[in-house]
């Protein structure tokens, strides 16, 4: 509804952006912060117990079908909803935003700083970043958490917000 308010040159209510990013707020939480991304595919449980992601080819092949097939194969593949880093960071940003607004709290800001902190990258002494999920570049596999300079600046400028 509010969309279609602001796609006709009308501003949204108070009350309906409160609703609705209410809603949004709800069903994030209650899925854990969680979801599936466009390149998620060498989380799956079925091809990574089958040894089929075992070389670069079948896991270029199996990130490019899944980020473009048109029916998502997540579910029936096994990949799981996973929490990334920079997603939360956006999720982290807008949350300040709100806050000034008075649509959000500051609860929720801790809760989303709280995730951030435990999803830093394993095993680094810097605080650092990466996605939830092991990709193939064209010559190799960065593992599931491996820091990298797009999630960390993310992450970065979220918390740079927060301060």
């Amino acid at each position: 509804m509010a969309s279609v308010e602001f796609a006709m040159g009308k501003k949204p209510s108070l009350e309906m952006l409160q609703k609705t990013t209410g809603r949004l707020l709800d069903y994030c939480r209650s899925n854990n912060w969680a979801g599936w991304d466009p390149y998620d595919a060498l989380n799956s449980r079925l091809f990574d117990a089958s040894g089929f992601l075992d070389s670069k080819w079948p896991r270029l092949v199996l990130t490019q079908l899944f980020k473009r097939s048109p029916v998502n194969l997540r579910a029936l593949f096994q990949v799981p909803k996973t929490v990334n880093a920079k997603a939360v960071s956006l999720f982290l940003r807008s949350a300040i935003i709100l806050e000034k607004l008075g649509i959000s709290s500051e609860a929720l800001i801790g809760e989303l700083f709280g995730k951030l902190t435990e999803l830093r990258s394993p095993g680094k002494s810097h605080w650092c970043w990466g996605y939830s999920f092991p990709w193939q570049t064209r010559t190799i596999v960065v593992p599931r958490g491996g820091p990298n300079l797009v999630c960390t600046t993310f992450v970065a400028n979220a918390l740079l917000d927060l301060y």
